[in-house]
C-alpha cells in the first residue's frame, strides 16, 4: 500500500511538473515556427495577426493598472503596521540592485575586447503595420497605480475595518481569476504577432550585422548577471539554480516577444510565485517594481554607452568620473517611461551631463538601444523575476535585525 501511495505520489509530481512545461514549450514553439516559417505567411494575414497581439496588449495595459492597486494595497494590508518599512525596504533594494547593475556594465566593459572605429545603423527595411490601427488607452498609468496601491495599502494597514480587507480580498480574487483563466491563456496570441513583426522587419538580423560584436557584449553581460543571481538565489547550488531558471523561463520568452515589462507583468508574479514560500510577496514585489527595477536596462544600457564613447574616439570614463553618472541612473531609473526603450529617454541628459557625450553618440546609443530592447525587455522580466526571491532573503535578513522586527517569511525549498 505504501509503495502504491509513493509510486501515485511521484506520478502527480510528475505531472504537476508536465503541466509547469506546457506554457514555455507553446512560446518556444511559436518562436521557432514564426521565424522558420514566417516567410511563407502573405503580407494581410502577418497585419491581421499583429493587430490582433496589439489589442490583446492593449487590452492588458488598460487593466494593469487595477491589478497592480489591488496586488499592493493587499500584500501591504496584511503587513499592517509594517506596510511602511516594507515600503522603505522595498525602495531600498531596488535603488541598490539598479546602482550595482550599472557598477557591473562598467566592469563587465573592461574585460571585453576594442570596437570597431566605425559605426552603422541599418534601416528596417519593411516594417510591418497593423491591419487595423490599434490605440493604447489607460485610464491611469501604472505608476500612478503604484502611487495609489502604496498609499492605500500603508493607509489601510492602520486600519480595522473587516469590510475594506474582505473587499480587497475578493478583489484579489477576481484578479488572480483573470490572470489564470483570460490573461495568461492569450499568451500565445500576443506573442505570435510580435514574433511575426520581429521576423518580418528582420530586427535581430539587423542588429547582428550592423553591430554583432555590441549586441553580442550586451548579451553576455546580462547572461552573465542572471547566473550570477541565481547561484545567489539558489543558496550556491547548480540544481536549484537550474529548477529556478526553469521557472522563469516564460517570463523570459514573454519579455522578448511583448518589448513590455508592463505586458509581461501577469507571466513574471506566476514564475515568482513559482520560486517563493509567501506568494504575497510577488503579488506585491513584482508590480511595484515593473517599471523601476530595470537591471537588465542598466547593465545593457552601460555596455552600449561605453561602446559608443569608444567609437567616437573618446576615452573610457575612469569609475571615479563613473560614480556620479551611476548613482543619479540608479534615482532615475524611478522615473522611466514604460514604452519600449523609454528609459533611454529619462537617461539622456544624464549621458550628455556627467559623461560629456555629444548629441550624435546620443543618437547611436538611442538607436542601439531600441533595436536591442526586446533582448532588454527579456533580461529585465527574467532578473526581475529571479529578484523576488533574493527580495525574500532580504527581508528574513533584515527580520533578523533585532532593532528591525518584521514577520519572518521562510527559505522556500525548490528541487
Amino acid at each position: 500500500m505504501k509503495v502504491f501511495i509513493k509510486y501515485n505520489m511521484k506520478t502527480i509530481k510528475s505531472l504537476s511538473q508536465i503541466k509547469q512545461l506546457i506554457m514555455p514549450i507553446i512560446l518556444i514553439s511559436i518562436l521557432c515556427s514564426v521565424f522558420s516559417f514566417g516567410t511563407t505567411l502573405d503580407l494581410t494575414t502577418k497585419r491581421f495577426l499583429l493587430s490582433v497581439s496589439l489589442a490583446i496588449k492593449s487590452c492588458i495595459l488598460l487593466v494593469l493598472p487595477f491589478f497592480i492597486i489591488v496586488f499592493v494595497a493587499r500584500a501591504l494590508m496584511q503587513m499592517r503596521k509594517k506596510a511602511l518599512k516594507y515600503f522603505l525596504l522595498l525602495t531600498l533594494f531596488v535603488f541598490a540592485s539598479n546602482f550595482i547593475a550599472v557598477s557591473f556594465g562598467y566592469g563587465f566593459f573592461h574585460l571585453i575586447s576594442s570596437y570597431p572605429n566605425h559605426h552603422f545603423i541599418a534601416p528596417i527595411k519593411h516594417e510591418l503595420i497593423p491591419l487595423y490601427p490599434v490605440a493604447e488607452f489607460q485610464i491611469i498609468s501604472n505608476t500612478h497605480g503604484l502611487f495609489l496601491g502604496f498609499i492605500l495599502g500603508i493607509a489601510l494597514s492602520f486600519s480595522t475595518s473587516g469590510y475594506m480587507e474582505n473587499t480587497l480580498e475578493r478583489a484579489q480574487g477576481i484578479c488572480n481569476l483573470l490572470l489564470r483563466f483570460l490573461v495568461i491563456p492569450l499568451l500565445p496570441f500576443l506573442i505570435l504577432g510580435f514574433a511575426i513583426k520581429i521576423q518580418h522587419e528582420g530586427v535581430l538580423e539587423t542588429s547582428a550585422a550592423g553591430y554583432g560584436k555590441i549586441l553580442l557584449n550586451f548579451i553576455l553581460a546580462q547572461l552573465c548577471y542572471v547566473i550570477i543571481l541565481l547561484t545567489i538565489a539558489s543558496g550556491f547550488k547548480a540544481k536549484k539554480s537550474v529548477s529556478i531558471l526553469g521557472k522563469v523561463i516564460p517570463a523570459t520568452i514573454t519579455g522578448f516577444s511583448t518589448f513590455s515589462s508592463a505586458a509581461t507583468m501577469p507571466v513574471t508574479i506566476s514564475c515568482a510565485e513559482k520560486i517563493l514560500t509567501d506568494k504575497s510577496i510577488a503579488k506585491l514585489f513584482v508590480p511595484a517594481t515593473v517599471n523601476i527595477h530595470l537591471v537588465g536596462t542598466a547593465i545593457g544600457m552601460n555596455i552600449i554607452i561605453l561602446s559608443c564613447i569608444t567609437l567616437y574616439g573618446s576615452p573610457v570614463p575612469s569609475y571615479q568620473e563613473f560614480l556620479p553618472f551611476s548613482f543619479f541612473f540608479a534615482v532615475m531609473m524611478f522615473a522611466v517611461v514604460g514604452v519600449p526603450g523609454g528609459s533611454v529617454f529619462i537617461i539622456a541628459p544624464l549621458i550628455e551631463q556627467y559623461l560629456g557625450v555629444g548629441t550624435e553618440a546620443i543618437a547611436l546609443i538611442t538607436a542601439l538601444v531600441l533595436l536591442f530592447d526586446p533582448i532588454d525587455t527579456s533580461f529585465n522580466t527574467t532578473i526581475n523575476a529571479i529578484s523576488a526571491r533574493l527580495f525574500e532573503k532580504f527581508y528574513n535578513l533584515i527580520d533578523s535585525l533585532k532593532f528591525f522586527k518584521l514577520k519572518r517569511l521562510e527559505e522556500p525549498e525548490i528541487k
